[in-house]
């Protein structure tokens, strides 16, 4: 599951160079609006029915809840296309940009195809297909960068990258849909009205919660599209990709096979020993790197994408901050649904992104500068992160004795290579000989992890473990 979301997480980043030469910021930026409107789109459609997928042991009531998450779906297509249908130019109008109104029309589309390919993952995880989803990650990153590179370079077509979205999600979808059907129709199922009431507190708590989460998320970017500032959403839109590669990486891989792990061992003690390790790892693995990033990300940009930029390297820079923290919140989300505590997290996430909404309309009301926007809500970011994570750990019931050694380690090791790169940063006046020798020593320190980590799992498998 990590390897093959991983090479899914890299596809993008890969192609990034080629696609920035072939696109405007602006395009960025209008691609970036319409994701984020299809994301939000997509919570309202399913009412997060598709997640108790996993939860019951009973393979009926697991049908019926496909079912139901698949009939929510297919309404909430048709209810949009009609509003589409109706209201779509004076959307289009309202956001200050009429030339997508052609592009409001693809939304439908692209929620159908978002919303049933989670269905179907979820489906998969439950019969640890974990092989499959990864296989569509892959193969969604590729059809979208083979797209997006052939529309941008042999036509003329405007934003192409929408088109190449459309076509990886098709295909991602086409990996799991087969099993899942087959799946649906191989036993009998419960009734839907039975299902839509026993497991009643998506829809109440884990609903609104990613809703309210979703346009927190992407709320930046619409506001940005809507005041016209294109190129500076474009420029937050790449940063964002790029800086929450790892995270997306991590949080893909680990989150299904830990909700999957959590409804067998929640309540065993070697539950918090196993997160406590996990949580090691990933600070031994990414400290170093995000440490590293403020210091480099701007020249960075210039040097990967081209000099135009440049500006979305100093989004990079700010972005660091959370994405880190998001590498430890991330997966362990699916604790409150296994706890049945989706209270806790709804409350959490509704006052930050409240706090994130209000914020963005203030400032940018007052006519600030999008960059100048970014310290304040980085600092509402890392907040949430450090609040999600403690709740989540103490509804576990996790001992603070597992993750003190944690804890320590990690933030030594954090605070020494932050020292390392704002050290050099004063020292050696020429950017690019600073960014040369970082690079050179995290190089050094990731071939040292990767030979000991190495050892480790070669003598864990002559062990016999």
């Amino acid at each position: 599951m990590m390897v093959g979301t991983g090479l899914a997480q890299m596809v993008p980043i890969l192609v990034s160079p080629v696609l920035t030469r072939l696109y405007s910021p602006q395009e960025y930026g209008i691609f970036a609006a319409f994701t984020g409107t299809a994301i939000i789109m997509v919570v309202l459609a399913t009412f997060r029915y598709e997640l108790a997928i996993v939860l019951p042991d009973s393979e009926a009531v697991a049908r019926a809840i496909a079912g139901l998450a698949g009939m929510l779906l297919i309404g909430s297509c048709i209810v949009y296309s009609l509003l589409i249908e109706s209201a779509g130019r004076p959307l289009a109008e309202f956001l200050n940009q009429p030339d997508i109104t052609e592009w409001i029309y693809a939304l439908v589309p692209m929620v159908f195809l978002l919303g049933g390919f989670q269905v179907a993952s979820y489906i998969s995880t439950r019969q640890s297909g974990f092989r499959s989803i990864a296989t569509a990650g892959v193969l969604q990153q590729l059809i979208f960068a083979g797209a997006a590179i052939a529309l941008g370079y042999f036509t003329d077509i405007k934003n192409g990258l929408i088109v190449s979205r459309l076509s990886g999600q098709l295909m991602a979808l086409a990996v799991l849909l087969p099993a899942a059907i087959l799946w649906y129709r191989s036993g009998t199922r419960h009734q839907l009205g039975f299902v839509a009431k026993r497991y009643r507190q998506f829809p109440i708590f884990n609903f609104p919660y990613s809703l309210i989460g979703t346009v927190g998320r992407e709320f930046f970017v619409i506001a940005l599209t809507a005041m016209e500032h294109l190129a500076a959403a474009g420029f937050y839109g790449l940063a964002r990709g790029v800086v929450f590669i790892p995270c997306g990486f991590l949080s893909s891989s680990l989150s299904n096979v830990f909700y999957k792990e959590s409804t067998i061992s929640f309540r065993d003690e070697s539950f918090g020993k196993l997160t406590a390790e996990v949580c090691k790892i990933i600070g031994v693995v990414f400290s170093p790197v995000f440490a590293v990033l403020p210091v480099i990300s701007p020249a960075l940009f210039a040097f990967v994408f081209g000099e135009e930029w440049r500006p979305a390297g100093l989004y990079a820079a700010w972005l660091s901050a959370p994405a880190y923290l998001f590498l430890f919140s991330s997966w362990p989300e699916r604790i409150f649904e296994v706890a049945e505590r989706q209270r806790v997290s709804f409350t959490i996430q509704a006052i930050f992104d409240c706090a994130t909404i209000g914020t963005i309309i203030f400032l940018l009301s007052l006519g600030a500068e999008p960059l100048s926007v970014i310290p304040y809500l980085i600092m509402i970011s890392c907040l949430y992160h450090m609040s999600y994570i403690y709740a989540a750990f103490r509804v576990a019931n996790f001992r603070w004795s597992v993750f003190a050694p944690v804890v320590v380690r990690v933030g030594a090791l954090m605070a020494t290579w932050i020292g390392i790169a704002f050290g050099a940063k004063i020292l050696i006046e020429n950017e690019g000989v600073m960014i040369l020798l970082l690079v050179f020593l995290l190089a050094v320190y990731y071939l040292w992890f990767g030979l000991s980590f190495g050892r480790k799992i070669l003598t864990a498998f002559r062990g016999g473990k």
